[in-house]
């Protein structure tokens, strides 16, 4: 039987752990001690039912085989006697429910802590969610629907209990924002965010735009009623800001709210540079006013270039950051140590915030030489498309998930550059980011084009 012990030995080479020849009528090492030769040939061990106590039987010796004999030694003697009175306890199984499953799932997805699967890459507010399973429908829908979903990552095949979840969570997402009791809840946005990480992961198509319509104006809403936020609720409406700023370039979204509300109640973006001070451009006031200067470039071309200067400081104080927190995780891997989760996770959160900056920043700068042409600015500019590229070598280890923010740079590089090689590989770069997802849009529905828009404005 598999498991079983198969040692032979006699009693005395198995309590000194010597190998027993098995002789009869004695071993040799126990002819040579002139010793008792007995138990040889016995097993010595066998596993028992500990749950039904009554069905253990003796086990039955052959009849040329004698039982082992028992050490007489009153350390061993009282021993046994102790495991002999020693009550057999059944083993306790833990409770578990539908509930307790789903929650151990979820966890077990947040416990990874490899960088290219680690989805605290996307928002380090996922934690909180395992204590909330439960409070709203449409987020336990959700959060089942990310652990249905998350093995499609690195299958790169969608599963039906993937879409099946999917739909699941749409369903229950679309009751919840119906409902008026729960459709400005802090939970229904989280489900409405983790809606937005699975539409992304299996790419399951059009059916989700009129939910993200409708969750955008119901959190559009909430940030006009909701002051007396505690920091969950406020972390969680920060990066529903930046979500819905950047969906904002496929749609037209009123963001006086945001302008107004959470640039005076949520404070600036937490990126902040080595000196303690803030980065003015990732605050959501600043990034609340994209659409419209990209929209309307000609008539807002001053302020263009007054953001432009700011971004020429920030995009390479925020590159110096990542840089240092890169090289300081090199050099733990070279004395043999892998870099700590926290480490990875600042590092990731670094590097989402200078994606953003610098492709910003190209956005800027492609405008400006669109109406006022000048060799400096596209000297700069031919460097920060070579930044894009550089950016896509330093995910290269972060895929899928942490390599989603090259992105927006990439895109805005590549639109931008003149250079034929590089915007080669830029578009090679381009590629194979967007063959990270099972079944992934095109690079033309995933990003806008904005940049195009502008230069067919400026040549009206």
């Amino acid at each position: 039987m598999p498991g079983t012990p198969s040692a032979r030995g006699c009693d005395a080479c198995r309590r000194q752990k010597k190998k027993c020849d098995q002789l009869q009528p004695a071993c040799g090492r126990c002819h040579r001690l002139r010793i008792q030769c007995t138990g040889r040939g016995a097993v010595q061990y066998r596993f028992r039912n500990q749950f039904v106590d009554e069905s253990s039987k003796p086990r039955k010796v052959s009849e040329n085989q004698q039982p082992p004999a028992r050490s007489t030694s009153p350390r061993d003697v009282a021993r046994q006697q102790q495991l002999k009175n020693r009550p057999l306890l059944p083993l306790v199984k833990s409770p578990t429910n539908e509930a307790t499953y789903s929650v151990s799932g979820f966890v077990s997805v947040l416990e990874i802590t490899d960088p290219r699967y680690d989805v605290f890459s996307m928002s380090h507010w996922l934690g909180d969610l395992p204590r909330r399973f439960g409070s709203n429908r449409a987020l336990d829908a959700a959060m089942q629907g990310v652990i249905a979903a998350f093995p499609c990552l690195y299958s790169k095949t969608v599963t039906q209990r993937a879409v099946d979840a999917y739909e699941e969570a749409l369903k229950y997402i679309r009751l919840s924002l119906h409902d008026a009791r729960t459709n400005v809840d802090t939970e229904c946005m989280c489900a409405l965010f983790l809606l937005h990480i699975i539409y992304d992961w299996i790419g399951k198509g059009n059916d989700a735009d009129g939910i993200f319509d409708l969750g955008i104006s119901y959190i559009l809403k909430s940030t006009r009623h909701g002051t007396a936020l505690n920091e969950f609720e406020r972390t969680v409406r920060r990066t529903l800001s930046v979500c819905i700023i950047l969906e904002s370039f496929h749609r037209h979204i009123d963001l006086d709210s945001l302008i107004g509300t959470l640039a005076i109640a949520e404070g600036p973006r937490p990126y902040t540079r080595a000196d303690g001070k803030a980065y003015n451009s990732l605050s959501i006031a600043s990034l609340a006013k994209l659409p419209t200067l990209l929209r309307e470039p000609r008539r807002h071309l001053e302020h263009i270039k007054q953001d432009y200067r700011v971004l020429q400081i920030e995009v390479t104080l925020l590159r110096k950051q990542l840089l240092e927190l890169r090289d300081y995780a090199i050099s733990q891997m070279l004395m043999g140590q892998l870099p700590p989760p926290a480490l990875n996770r600042l590092i990731s959160s670094v590097r989402a915030g200078y994606a953003l900056a610098l492709s910003i920043q190209i956005d800027f700068g492609s405008i400006m030489q669109t109406y006022e042409p000048d060799l400096d600015i596209q000297t700069e500019l031919d460097g920060l498309c070579s930044q894009a590229l550089d950016l896509a070598a330093l995910v290269e280890n972060c895929r899928p998930i942490g390599s989603g923010v090259a992105r927006l740079p990439m895109v805005a590089a590549w639109q931008t550059t003149t250079d034929p090689i590089q915007k080669a590989l830029l578009g090679e770069a381009m590629e194979m980011l967007r063959r990270d997802a099972p079944e992934s849009l095109d690079w033309v529905t995933i990003t806008p084009n904005v940049l195009h828009l502008s230069r067919a404005q400026a040549l009206q």
